[in-house]
């Protein structure tokens, strides 16, 4: 049901709001997040790419959702176009540190070991001091770690 009606609620914004908006982007995003949680990938990419499509109007926060799932799907190469020319000096620290660490790691997952690395030193300055963004400084470092050990340190 719950699918159901956030289908409806994102075809009603379409209609009155085209597909180019940041909330259309919103709800094409949780419904494809809705169908990845139940195992449905393929459906789920649909909605991503419909998302997608709003890249140059979705804030920050939407692109670094998007980005994750990308990277969920194991589209790194997806993640890091909507991610890489993406700067809003106006997001918060956070929202900014989360973005480098999703950059990071696609980058990482298609082997660009320097700009990964310059990606997840970025998230990390930005997450070391902001509070409440323990966990995606712990997961910038896990991914350095990462690096170092796969480039022989």
């Amino acid at each position: 049901r719950g699918e159901s009606l956030m289908a409806h609620g994102l075809e009603m914004q379409r209609a009155t709001a085209g597909l180019e908006q940041n909330q259309s982007a919103v709800f094409a995003l949780q419904l494809g997040t809705l169908l990845l949680e139940r195992g449905r990938a393929e459906d789920a990419e649909v909605h991503f790419e419909a998302a997608f499509a709003a890249r140059k109007v979705m804030g920050a926060e939407v692109a670094a959702e998007l980005g994750e799932r990308y990277l969920a799907l194991r589209k790194p190469e997806r993640a890091v176009e909507l991610l890489a020319a993406r700067e809003e000096p106006s997001a918060d620290a956070r929202v900014r540190g989360r973005r480098w660490l999703l950059l990071g790691t696609a980058h990482a997952r298609l082997g660009v070991v320097e700009a990964a690395r310059e990606a997840l030193r970025r998230a990390q300055e930005l997450l070391a001091e902001e509070a409440g963004a323990e966990e995606l400084a712990s997961r910038a470092a896990a991914e350095l770690a990462a690096l170092a050990r796969g480039a022989g340190g």
